[in-house]
């Protein structure tokens, strides 16, 4: 059978798995064009505003640190709840919507502790391990203390987010543009309209965040009030998968911390240098990469709950398309990367200088995109197996190999080494997962 035949049959079967693939992958795909559009727009008024000084370096140091937590969280939730939730739906409606209750109140509760957690921490962190010096260093203990309110509220979003995802729904993609947009609004604004913009435009951004994604659950009658108590039979599967899956996701989300950590001493400018960089490739991740691994997971949890045999096989084939992607897109992008860069963020306080090095280290960054894209599909396929410890030893190989690759080529190369350094996190995993997946019997 001719491939044109193969996507006609798919495209007339409204059960197609690769069918509700590629519906999703479109939808989720302008929803993250929406919302890196909005972030670039943020990133070329704060380099307008600010370009490369200590006030970004601050900035950015912090905000990567106070959002890491959020972001293992909910890649913990999305990766274990999604299944979990479809799998509960097909036995019945109300398990699923008391383990949802149960959970949202747990989710309030660490929110809390995470805020208090990081406010009591985050000094003593940036005054012995950060790396920062001079006014960099005396900006970000000034802002610890609002900025530890970004993790609790980040936290509370996070559940709602996952909750819009489980139901095959994508709106919450769209509304990650809301911390951006707010922080933009204000941003522009007169300089004299608002003491400390970068700390109450990124405060207020992430309470609309929440307040945002609770209505939309809300209109859609998805809502749940907060419960205290683990009597739901899905927390069984919950605490089995959530240990192994919390490891796997601090390592892979703690790249971003141990590459600020790597750049700090190279010195002023190196950290939002590295920003810029991280910011402009995060476009290209994005529209792709992220569409990618939200519109095969909650497709593949339900192949799963129906065949393991089917889930794997669309998998794998979604997998190969996905390096061949990913590939192409980094092609295309490297010619591009000067003109963009200086087209994004070259006015105001950001110089020639600033566009050279930026581009320098983005072009270096390009060689991640094929095993970041081909890694996040199959990460898919083992959260709807319910099989975590793949992914925690893909996590485990791929630091090494970061660790390494840094180690190696961070004294010659600088900020370039340690783009390389993520494509060998990335590419290593993906080469473990390759290995290990195989056919699974239905969880």
């Amino acid at each position: 059978m001719s491939m044109r035949t193969r996507m006609a049959q798919h495209r007339a079967d409204a059960s197609s798995y690769h069918r509700r693939i590629v519906a999703a992958f479109l939808a989720v795909s302008g929803f993250v064009a929406i919302a890196k559009l909005v972030g670039a727009f943020k990133e070329m008024v704060l380099a307008w505003r600010y370009g490369t000084s200590a006030w970004v370096d601050a900035y950015v140091f912090l905000f990567n640190v106070v959002t890491w937590p959020m972001a293992v969280w909910f890649s913990v939730l999305m990766a274990v709840v999604v299944p979990l939730v479809a799998r509960l739906r097909s036995v019945s409606e109300d398990q699923s919507r008391v383990f949802i209750q149960e959970l949202n109140g747990l989710n309030w509760v660490l929110s809390g502790v995470a805020a208090v957690g990081v406010a009591a921490g985050l000094p003593h962190a940036l005054r012995h391990w950060s790396g920062l010096h001079g006014e960099a260093l005396e900006l970000a203990l000034a802002w610890a203390g609002p900025f530890a309110l970004l993790c609790g509220l980040g936290m509370a979003t996070t559940l709602q987010s996952v909750l819009i995802l489980a139901s095959e729904r994508h709106d919450n993609t769209l509304l990650e543009a809301v911390p951006s947009l707010v922080l933009l609004v204000v941003l522009w604004l007169p300089a004299h309209w608002i003491g400390q913009p970068l700390v109450w435009g990124s405060l207020a951004g992430f309470a609309a965040h929440l307040l945002c994604t609770v209505a939309v659950l809300q209109l859609r009658g998805q809502a749940v009030w907060p419960r205290l108590g683990f009597r739901s039979p899905g927390w069984r599967t919950f605490r089995a998968g959530m240990g192994t899956m919390l490891l796997a996701q601090m390592l892979a989300s703690g790249t971003v911390l141990i590459d600020q950590w790597l750049a700090a001493p190279i010195g002023e400018g190196a950290v939002s240098t590295l920003s810029y960089a991280g910011r402009v490739l995060a476009l290209l991740l994005g529209l792709g990469a992220m569409a990618l691994g939200r519109a095969t997971l909650p497709v593949l949890a339900d192949a799963q709950s129906v065949s393991g045999a089917r889930a794997r096989a669309v998998a794998i084939q979604w997998v190969k398309w996905s390096l061949l992607a990913g590939a192409a897109a980094a092609l295309v992008a490297v010619p591009l990367v000067g003109p963009g860069v200086r087209l994004l963020f070259e006015r105001g306080a950001f110089a020639a200088e600033d566009t050279a090095a930026v581009a320098g280290a983005l072009q270096f960054g390009l060689w991640q995109v094929p095993a970041y894209f081909g890694s996040l599909v199959l990460i898919s396929l083992f959260s709807a197996q319910g099989r975590y410890r793949p992914l925690l030893l893909a996590g485990l190989l791929g630091m090494a190999a970061k660790l390494v690759t840094a180690w190696w080529l961070l004294p010659s190369m600088g900020l370039q080494g340690v783009m390389l350094s993520s494509a060998a996190f990335y590419t290593a995993g993906l080469v473990l997962l390759m290995q290990l997946q195989r056919p699974a019997t239905q969880s």
